[in-house]
C-alpha cells in the first residue's frame, strides 16, 4: 500500500555523469577520447587542431599549478573550440598582439567540408561533437539502465523524489515510467503534450517524483510553431513534423551555465526552492564540476544546519572529492559516505541502489534528524 502523499518527506537527488555509468554512457572525459578517434578514423584532417587544442589545455594547467596529465573532458575541449573560432569578436581581441602562429593552419577548414555551414575548423569540431552526442548518450539496452528503477523504492517508502539531474539521457525518464507508470500521473518533468508547462511544477498535489533537467535533454527541442517542447517526456502533439535531424536544446560546451529563459531559468530557481525544505541531499555520481550548482548547495548547508547529504561516487572519504569551501565550511559529519568493498571495487551509483544501501542511508540520516535536540 503506498504512503499518503500528504505525509512524504522531500529528498531531494543531484544526479552527475558518473550516476548513468553504469548504464553504458560515457564520462565527460571519456567523450573526448570518442571525439579523438572518431575524427582520426573519419576525418584525419582535423587531427592536429584536437592534438592542438589538448596540448594548449595541458600547457595552461601548467601554468596555473595544476597537474596537466588530468584527462580533458569535452565541455573544457570545445569551450576552447568555440573561443577560438570567434576570437575576432573577444573583448580581448584588441589586447592580443599575436595569436599562436598555428591558430590560422589548424583552423583553416578544408575545402571539402564547407559545404556543412562551418567557417572554420574549430566551429566543424563543435557541431561534430554535438551531432554524434545525441548518438553516445542515448541508452541502446534500457536492461543496463534498470537499477534507476531502484528510485521506486524511495515512494514506496514514504519520500518524495526532487530529482536534479545534470545529465541529458533518459535514464532517469525510463526508471520512473517503468516504476510509476505514465508520465504526468506521477510524475512529471514539467512538459506536457503542449510543450513546456511550468504549471505542473506547483499543482496544489505534488506527484510522487518530479525530474528536473538542469542543462537541457536530449528530447527537448525548439520548434518555430511549437516552441521548447519534448519528443519524448511526454511526446508533444504535432512532434512527427519535427525533422529527424533536430539538434537538442542542452546547456553545453558554454562556459556560462545559467541560462537567462525558460526552461532552464525556472528549473534553476526550483532547485533553491527544493534545497530549502529538503530533509535529505543524495549526491550520485556528481563531481562538483558546476560552480552555479555548487553556490547553491552550499549556501543552502551554510543557513540549514540540519541539512544532510548522502553521497555515492566511490570514494571513501569526503576529501577526495568534496571542493575546498565545502570541506572548510561544512562539517564533515554532515557529509555521509556510501562506501562498501564488493569483489575487491568499491560500491557504485549502481549497487548503491540495487543493494538499497542508499535507501537505508537515507532513512538513517533523516531518522537522525527526526530526533528531538537534547536538553
Amino acid at each position: 500500500m503506498m504512503p499518503n502523499n500528504t505525509n512524504f518527506k522531500d529528498v531531494l537527488f543531484i544526479l552527475g555523469a558518473g550516476a548513468s555509468r553504469d548504464a553504458g554512457l560515457p564520462l565527460a572525459v571519456e567523450i573526448t577520447d570518442r571525439i579523438v578517434d572518431d575524427v582520426e578514423r573519419n576525418h584525419d584532417a582535423f587531427l592536429p587542431l584536437l592534438r592542438f587544442i589538448h596540448g594548449g589545455i595541458c600547457f595552461g594547467r601548467g601554468c596555473s599549478n595544476r597537474r596537466p596529465d588530468e584527462r580533458v573532458n569535452i565541455e573544457e575541449f570545445l569551450i576552447a573550440c568555440q573561443d577560438l573560432a570567434h576570437r575576432s569578436s573577444s573583448s580581448l581581441y584588441p589586447f592580443v598582439a599575436s595569436w599562436h602562429e598555428k591558430l590560422g593552419e589548424v583552423g583553416r577548414l578544408p575545402k571539402e567540408f564547407e559545404y556543412v555551414g562551418t567557417s572554420n575548423a574549430f566551429e566543424f569540431i563543435v557541431h561534430h561533437a554535438k551531432n554524434r552526442l545525441r548518438e553516445w548518450l542515448t541508452v541502446t539496452d534500457p536492461t543496463q539502465a534498470k537499477y534507476f528503477r531502484n528510485l521506486k523504492d524511495f515512494v514506496h517508502a514514504g519520500y518524495r523524489l526532487q530529482v536534479f539531474t545534470l545529465n541529458y539521457d533518459e535514464c532517469v525518464e525510463l526508471a520512473l515510467e517503468h516504476g510509476l507508470g505514465e508520465i504526468n500521473k506521477r510524475w512529471t518533468t514539467g512538459f506536457d503534450e503542449k510543450g513546456w508547462n511550468p504549471d505542473l511544477l506547483q499543482r496544489k498535489k505534488p506527484f510522487d517524483a518530479t525530474l528536473y533537467k538542469l542543462h537541457g535533454s536530449l528530447d527537448w527541442v525548439e520548434d518555430e510553431e511549437l516552441g521548447v517542447c519534448s519528443l519524448k517526456w511526454p511526446m508533444a502533439d504535432r512532434a512527427e513534423e519535427i525533422p529527424d535531424k533536430y539538434e537538442s536544446l542542452l546547456i553545453f560546451a558554454t562556459a556560462m551555465k545559467v541560462v537567462p529563459r525558460d526552461p532552464y531559468l525556472t528549473l534553476l530557481v526550483r532547485f533553491r526552492t527544493e534545497l530549502a525544505k529538503a530533509r535529505c541531499i543524495v549526491i550520485l555520481g556528481y563531481s562538483f564540476g558546476d560552480a552555479h550548482v555548487n553556490t547553491m548547495l552550499l549556501d543552502a548547508l551554510r543557513k540549514r544546519p540540519e541539512l544532510q547529504c548522502v553521497v555515492a561516487n566511490r570514494q571513501e572519504s569526503s576529501h577526495n572529492y568534496l571542493p575546498r569551501e565545502f570541506r572548510e565550511q561544512i562539517a564533515t559529519d554532515r557529509i555521509h559516505n556510501i562506501y562498501e568493498l564488493v569483489d575487491g571495487q568499491p560500491v557504485g551509483v549502481r549497487l548503491a541502489l540495487e543493494k538499497d544501501l542508499l535507501l537505508q542511508k537515507v532513512k538513517e540520516v533523516c531518522e537522525r534528524t527526526d530526533e528531538p535536540p537534547p536538553f
